[in-house]
């Protein structure tokens, strides 16, 4: 292990630099702009509150962060601090610091009697054809949360069970890439009525849905999880899965042959699992 001793203390400008100089080789490995934005905040966090030649001010600022976060997350933003030090700075100090191991959180499990149950919560709200709709097409397309608030009308194509997740100035995705969704013929027969009520151009809105589901039997983000447990409990091939929840396809080869499929035959192997 190299020693850190009689090493310079490193002014606040040159850590700077070299967070940027880290950052801009990162993007280099193609992760996800979501995981990149969590590194960004991370990493700027840290430099800007503490010396990173301090080791203790290192120390007490990851003892603060160990005991007001899961360790699950302290785990993943400890080891991007660790590495910022080991490979940008020269700094090898957490290297001798083992984390324990730790499960992961428990999967919930989303079934159709929630989604059910979801939807008879709404019964009697004045905007029950709205939240009709939303869960409907949430828990059959696998959209993201993200992508659901920023459809417009022109994104949807009723006549052909079809969603368009677009990816430009306006729209972020997780993984920057354009894809098309499908839904069931229930969630399309939901939808057309509830677009026929509905009068903006925007189709959902994030703050209404955020206040309608704080009570809710299920969190939104569950309509997500109910559409890739569903498709395994059908035995849905996982590789298409991966393609219409819009997971990244980096270095999984039996996904990247699926890639070469058209959006008519994941249309077809859709039908085949949902309908």
């Amino acid at each position: 292990m190299r020693s850190n001793r009689n090493r310079p203390m490193l002014s606040g400008n040159s850590t700077g630099e070299k967070l940027r100089e880290y950052l801009g080789l990162l993007r280099l490995e193609q992760k996800s702009k979501h995981w990149l934005s969590c590194v960004n905040t991370w990493l700027n966090d840290f430099v800007a509150n503490v010396d990173v030649s301090d080791v203790v001010q290192v120390t007490e600022y990851l003892k603060n962060l160990q005991d007001k976060m899961h360790p699950v997350y302290y785990k993943k933003r400890f080891y991007q601090i660790r590495r910022f030090l080991r490979e940008s700075l020269e700094l090898n100090y957490l290297d001798r610091v083992r984390l324990p191991r730790v499960n992961a959180p428990q999967v919930k499990i989303v079934t159709n009697e929630d989604i059910s149950k979801a939807i008879e919560y709404f019964s009697n709200d004045k905007h029950f054809l709205r939240y009709r709709a939303f869960i409907l097409v949430m828990s059959t397309s696998g959209m993201r949360t993200k992508e659901a608030m920023q459809l417009t009308l022109n994104d949807i194509d009723l006549a052909n069970n079809r969603i368009f997740i677009r990816c430009d100035k306006t729209h972020t995705q997780k993984i920057g890439q354009e894809r098309t969704v499908f839904i069931t013929d229930k969630a399309k027969i939901a939808l057309e009525r509830y677009i026929k009520k509905n009068k903006n151009r925007r189709v959902f809105n994030e703050s209404a849905f955020s206040r309608a589901f704080r009570n809710a039997p299920i969190r939104i983000k569950d309509m997500r999880k109910y559409f890739s447990q569903e498709w395994t409990r059908k035995n849905g091939n996982f590789s298409v899965k991966e393609i219409l929840m819009g997971h990244s396809q980096n270095g999984s080869v039996d996904a990247m042959h699926y890639l070469a499929l058209s959006e008519e035959d994941l249309k077809q192997i859709y039908d085949k699992v949902m309908n």
